[in-house]
């Protein structure tokens, strides 16, 4: 319940009455006596009270459907978190209904018009990488209809979240580095904007500032997590006059497109730079050299996420939903990218 926030539960308790009653009353029911609608009424708006959205969506016909909204169902952190997902939802007898924003605002706010009209139960979302505006969220949850974040969150809506930590990956990554004799690392990151680019960034920050390394604004670049402008910033690293001598990027697609780059400019990986992505995909194992990276849970994800949603689904009449943050571990997987031989 939000803080300040009055519920069915504190009107009933007042009145001595059940949480039915009340809900009932409001709703003008013909079973409820004229006398009690009016204390009802009386004391909900004396209190300011204001329904539950979750609530009010348990009035309206089930579809059995869930929305999922992503960024793109070519990353293979999405097609694994989409199993998850399903595992769940399908298992309860739900539908699963997915769109693609292709890292786009607008696609994704029309994504979301579109399930509204569509009358989901409840929509599951990773955010765009354009997205810094948030009212269709908001719009969304207005109706009634329950949201839960995964994997790119939304700190600016009070939701749930189910998120990797993101700031330990990003520590976890610069220490190895470190440990393989690196002193000058460059972070390689997405939008700017993204939460769980800004939780790597202080993950990757602290740490250096940790081991006494230099934190080089020059070093920290963003991209748009497109190839070519992971191809466009990596080229800018390396003409550096203090050129890094490592590379930690936000994914392991911005990962290889940048080990393109610098094969092209004949610089040895990892002796003369080392390099780490993120997600363990199945190309990491696979380029040469092989891709030092960060293993996320994305099945787990997945199905963490459609258990929270399903669980708002699902609410009694005039329950409130408790609102959570769900941070998972990661894993580094060390390959030959970050093998450096230490002198």
């Amino acid at each position: 319940m939000e803080k300040g926030r009055v519920t069915i539960k504190d009107i009933a308790k007042a009145l001595n009455i059940s949480t039915s009653t009340v809900s009932r009353a409001l709703r003008d029911h013909h079973e409820i006596k004229e006398e009690t609608k009016n204390k009802v009424v009386e004391l909900a708006s004396k209190l300011d009270y204001q329904p539950n959205a979750v609530s009010l969506s348990l009035l309206k016909k089930r579809t059995n459907t869930i929305g999922v909204i992503v960024p793109k169902m070519g990353y293979h952190f999405f097609s694994a978190a989409l199993e998850g997902i399903e595992a769940t939802t399908i298992k309860a007898g739900y539908t699963v209904m997915v769109c693609q924003t292709n890292e786009s605002y607008e696609r994704e706010v029309q994504n979301i018009r579109n399930m509204a009209a569509g009358r989901v139960d409840g929509i599951l979302v990773s955010v765009s990488g354009e997205t810094n505006k948030f009212d269709h969220f908001r719009q969304i949850q207005n109706k009634g209809i329950p949201l839960v974040f995964f994997d790119r969150e939304c700190e600016a809506i009070q939701s749930s979240h189910v998120v990797a930590n993101n700031y330990d990956a990003a520590s976890k990554a610069v220490e190895h580095l470190i440990s393989r004799g690196c002193k000058k690392i460059a972070y390689l990151g997405g939008p700017q904007h993204l939460a769980l680019s800004q939780k790597r960034l202080e993950g990757y920050k602290d740490t250096l500032l940790k081991n006494n390394l230099t934190y080089n604004p020059d070093w920290v670049t963003h991209c748009d997590v497109s190839r070519d402008d992971a191809k466009r910033i990596t080229l800018q690293l390396l003409e550096l006059e203090d050129m890094p001598d490592a590379i930690f990027a936000m994914s392991d697609r911005l990962a290889t497109s940048a080990m393109l780059v610098i094969k092209q400019k004949n610089l040895k990986i990892p002796e003369d730079i080392a390099l780490i992505g993120f997600n363990n995909e199945p190309m990491a194992d696979i380029v040469s050299p092989s891709l030092t990276t960060i293993s996320q849970p994305e099945f787990e994800i997945g199905k963490k996420a459609a258990e929270i949603l399903l669980a708002e689904i699902n609410l009694k009449e005039g329950e409130d939903p408790t609102f959570e943050k769900i941070v998972m571990e990661t894993e580094l997987i060390v390959r030959e990218s970050s093998k450096r031989k230490i002198y």
